[in-house]
Parts: structure tokens; C-alpha cells; sequence
């Protein structure tokens, strides 16, 4: 059997797997799931011949009891495939990896009936790595060739790396207030929550000039925010231009590149209009990725800094960074009358951004690469969902949201919808829905808004907000922003 490799930087590991099947990444708790051509396969199973690897950061299912052994996992994965009427069980201890990087793990074997795909044979094989248990797995119906070539080949070749990039990242702002051309406004400025301040104060002013300087707590990548007041004679095409050609000057021979282009769907500007642009560039082995927005007579300059070819694994990161900037009036309220004040969420494997409130916090047990939960008081009990799933197909807007209505239909009790109305999210068609009902498994009434749209004609997006009715309305009044808030980058 033919062979290739697969390599995924985001989660540090390779992979061989059989030469030309499909591969889908990040779906659902797995890393990356392959399947073959659809026409070996029968169609009611076209889902269940996959060979995957899924990775579980245990250091979020500890409970304060610590990271679990090997064993432990073990022990945990024979309860629960047990539990699913797991027939012909077999495990015991395995080698994974190529032989000089092998790891001591485990592997699992058992048949598990399926309706509509009959009897399905899985093999598995585990590891755990520091915090992480990696896992292979290979999933194929009775009625296919077992295909245990393809699992043994991938077991043997699977290989973990230092991981580059983000997967995930809250950006908090750096706020102050500024006057553009007369007028008092107010600017954010974002960066990730963990990321160190390297100045000696919040900030630092010198001669008209704010500065922000971060770096990342882990690896060498820094990045710096700044303000700059323009001399009376200088416009925005004038400050950018004299930019660039200072940059160009000290960037390496034939590394400048400009990639103003891609700021017109990042960048949300103030009615008072202003001149964007975006370089990247190479000097002294390292990489830089800059963007220089003036608006009026104020420019602001966000400068990303890695080592010099890792600049490609923060590309979104940076989009992201960028796409969050605002500058608006100073006295824009919320609702309630007060300073609207929020963090902003991006997913960097998906490519979006939301806002959302401050008390907001990620379950990092709970979430999946599909779909991303919040919660305010209970890291059980999350009160904000956000889904980025991939249907497989194109699919219609109406469709898509008969599905999510028919989940909650199942899933209340005397399910009924108060409002629903069309509306945008981002720039694709949208449905927003209000629904009440009992939710058995809670056991209390719910009121759920959700709002949902299909992007770049597959990608279903879903938004949901679902507390009991008693809490509600605290809940949605200090929310309410996010549904108008997601952005693709």
C-alpha cells in the first residue's frame, strides 16, 4: 500500500496515510480524519471507513486530580467503550512512532454495532506526551477490507514536533483616547491575553508617540502597537509612503513584499475615512509583518516579530489582531447606557473573530474544533456556544436552520418561537431565532436566541445563547453584541 505524508504544524505531529484519500482537518475532537474515495465505499457508510487522529489536552479533564497515567487512560477508555456495547475487546501495551522516536503507549481493539452501518471494526493506538495523549485510530465497517495495512503503517509513522502557531486566542485591548482632526475619539489596540508587556508602564509616550510592546510567553515572537500624532503638513498618503520607504531600506534584498490588499476586508474604518497599509519583509534573520493605518492626523502602527520562517504560522493571528482595531466616537454606550467594554475571541483554524463580554470565559474541556463554549459562573453550565462545522456539501441557508430548529425541537419540551427574523452575519445571509421551552436533562425552563448562517456555501456558523428564563435577560443584555460581532479573516 502507497503512502503519504501528512504534517500538521498547528498540532505538531506527521502522519503517513494511504495515497489518495480525502483528507478533513480539524472536524469535531479530531485533529485530522482521512477516508478514501467515496465510490469504495458503500453510501450508508461513507462516514464510518476513517482512519483519524484526535489529541486531548488532559491537563483540562484533571478535576485537581492530577494528570492521568497511561493506565488510567486505559482503564477509562475500556469503561466507556465497554459502556457503548463494545464487543471482542482486546488491549494491551504497543510501540508508537518510527524506531528512534518510538513512544510506550497502549492499543485497543473492538467491534461496535452501528445503525445503519452494520458491525464496525475499530483499532486504536494511544500515547501520552506531557499533558497530551495523542491518538490513532482506525475505524472500518464489517462489510470493507479490514485495512489493517493502512493502520499499522500509520502507527508506525506517527511522529509529534514542537507545535508553531495558535489554535485559539482571547485578545484584550489596549484603550486610550486621542483627538483626530478636532474630534475626541477613543482607539483599542489588541493583544493576546497571556502575552507579556515588555514596556516599563502600560504604555510609554514619548514625543507624540504611544507605544505597546508584547512578547509571547513561549518562543521568540514580539509584538508592538503605536500611536503617532502627524505634523500639521503631513498627510496619510505622504506618512505611508515615507513608511514604507523607510522599511524597504532596511529590509533584506528582495524580501519586501506589500499586502495592502488583503486590508479591505479586515479593517473597519471610521466615517472620517483614513489610508491603510500592510508590508511584510525579512532583515536579520528575522521576520517582520507590519500594518500602518492613519485615520485624520493620527496614524497607528501594529508590528508583528517572529524568527525568520515562522512568520507563516501567525499570519492569522495577525489578521486577527488587525481586524479587531477600532477607533470610535468617545461616549458610544451599550444598551444599558454604559461604555461598552469586551475581549475578542479568535479561532485561527477556522478564521473568525467575535466579541464577546469581559465575564465570558472559554471551556477549554468542553469545546471541540467545531464548536466553542463559554461560561460565566460554571465551567459545567456554559451559557454561549459558537459552531463552525464544515456540512460535507453545499447547503442552503433555510436547511441549515430547519436543522438546528428540529435539535431544539427534540431537545425542550413544548418547544415554541417567539421571533424569528432575517438578518446579516458578516456579510452572508442570516437567521435569527428566538426560542422557550423545558430542557429535561437541565431541568428548568430555557429561553435559547440563536443566530445562523451558511458561509462560502458549506460552512454552516452557528451563534447560541441559551440560559434558564430567570437568568436571561442579565445574561443576553450584557451579550447582546456578539451576534452582531463575527467576522471572517
Amino acid at each position: 500500500m502507497e503512502v503519504t505524508k501528512y504534517q500538521s504544524f498547528i498540532h505538531g505531529f506527521s502522519i503517513d496515510y494511504p495515497k489518495g484519500w480525502k483528507v478533513s482537518e480539524n472536524m469535531g475532537f479530531s485533529a485530522v480524519i482521512f477516508t478514501p474515495p467515496i465510490h469504495s465505499q458503500q453510501s450508508q457508510e461513507s462516514t464510518m471507513l476513517n482512519l483519524n487522529v484526535s489529541i486531548q489536552d488532559l491537563s483540562n479533564a484533571t478535576n485537581g486530580n492530577g494528570i492521568p497515567s497511561p493506565d488510567d487512560f486505559l482503564n477509562i477508555s475500556i469503561q466507556q467503550v465497554s459502556q457503548m456495547g463494545a464487543r471482542a475487546l482486546k488491549h494491551g501495551p504497543t510501540k508508537i512512532g518510527p524506531a528512534h522516536a518510538q513512544y510506550d503507549g497502549y492499543f485497543m481493539s473492538y467491534m461496535l454495532e452501528n445503525e445503519g452501518s452494520g458491525i464496525v471494526k475499530i483499532n486504536q493506538s494511544f500515547f501520552i506526551n506531557n499533558t497530551f495523549t495523542y491518538v490513532v485510530t482506525l475505524s472500518v465497517p464489517s462489510r470493507e477490507p479490514s485495512l489493517i495495512e493502512a493502520y499499522e503503517k500509520a502507527v508506525a509513522s506517527f511522529t509529534i514536533f514542537a507545535p508553531k502557531g495558535l489554535k485559539t486566542v482571547m485578545l484584550s485591548a489596549d484603550s486610550n483616547d486621542v483627538d483626530i482632526v478636532g474630534n475626541s475619539m477613543r482607539y483599542s489596540l489588541f493583544t493576546p491575553n497571556n502575552w507579556i508587556n515588555t514596556n516599563s508602564s502600560s504604555s510609554n509616550s514619548n514625543n507624540g508617540r504611544t507605544s505597546y510592546s508584547y512578547k509571547a510567553p513561549i518562543g521568540d515572537i514580539k509584538l508592538d502597537h503605536s500611536v503617532e500624532v502627524l505634523a500639521n503638513q503631513s498627510t496619510a498618503k505622504a506618512y505611508c509612503s515615507k513608511a514604507e520607504n523607510t522599511l524597504r531600506m532596511r529590509s533584506t534584498k528582495d524580501s519586501f513584499v506589500d499586502r495592502s490588499i488583503t486590508l479591505g476586508k479586515l479593517l473597519t474604518m471610521p466615517a472620517v475615512g483614513g489610508e491603510a497599509k500592510r508590508f511584510i519583509f525579512t532583515r536579520a534573520q528575522r521576520e517582520y509583518q507590519v500594518a500602518i493605518v492613519v485615520i485624520g492626523d493620527c496614524a497607528f502602527t501594529t508590528t508583528l516579530e517572529t524568527t525568520s520562517g515562522d512568520m507563516e504560522y501567525f499570519n492569522n493571528l495577525f489578521d486577527a489582531i488587525v481586524s479587531s482595531f477600532r477607533v470610535n466616537e468617545i461616549g458610544a454606550k451599550d444598551a444599558e447606557g454604559g461604555a461598552l467594554e469586551y475581549k475578542v475571541f479568535a479561532h485561527l483554524i477556522k478564521s473568525f473573530v467575535v466579541n464577546v463580554p469581559l465575564s465570558f470565559k472559554m471551556s477549554d474541556k468542553l469545546s471541540t474544533n467545531d464548536a466553542v463554549l463559554f461560561y460565566v459562573k460554571d465551567p459545567e453550565m456554559p451559557v454561549f456556544s459558537m459552531t463552525f462545522e464544515d456540512m460535507g456539501s453545499i447547503v442552503a441557508q433555510e436547511d441549515y436552520k430547519q436543522l438546528i430548529l428540529q435539535f431544539h425541537n427534540e431537545s425542550m419540551q413544548g418547544a415554541k418561537i417567539v421571533a424569528d427574523r432575517p438578518s446579516r452575519l458578516d456579510h452572508y445571509k442570516a437567521s435569527t431565532v428566538e426560542m422557550m421551552g423545558f430542557d429535561p436533562q437541565m431541568g428548568n425552563h430555557r429561553r435559547v436566541v440563536f443566530k445562523c448562517s451558511v458561509v462560502r456555501r458549506r460552512f454552516g456558523v452557528l451563534l447560541s445563547l441559551s440560559t434558564n428564563k430567570t437568568e436571561f435577560e442579565g445574561v443576553y443584555n450584557s451579550s447582546f453584541f456578539v451576534f452582531d460581532s463575527f467576522k471572517l479573516i
